[in-house]
């Protein structure tokens, strides 16, 4: 595993696990985060590679990655959703 990122904000800490991309946040459903809308693999996918290497093919199933301005995207069965920390 390669670290890449470190954020020190949330303490999210990205990583790549062959071509893979993914986090200390896994299933952020239930610590904290609600899905504020649903992304299109596509455009995810683009910016993936932009910012994290070409190599990167996806983010590992249930992991969120901090991409684009700083933009939490959760991979959740294939489906990619833009996620935000809930407010206390």
């Amino acid at each position: 595993m390669e670290t890449f990122v470190v954020y020190n904000e949330n303490k999210v800490v990205n990583r790549r696990n062959d071509d893979l991309a993914e986090s200390n946040l896994v299933y952020p459903i239930g610590k904290g985060y609600h899905q504020v809308a649903q992304l299109d693999k596509s455009w995810v996918l683009k910016y993936l590679r932009l910012e994290l290497g070409r190599g990167v093919k996806d983010i590992h199933n249930k992991y969120v990655v901090r991409i684009k301005n700083d933009m939490l995207v959760y991979n959740c069965d294939g489906k990619y959703w833009l996620i935000k920390k809930n407010n206390d």
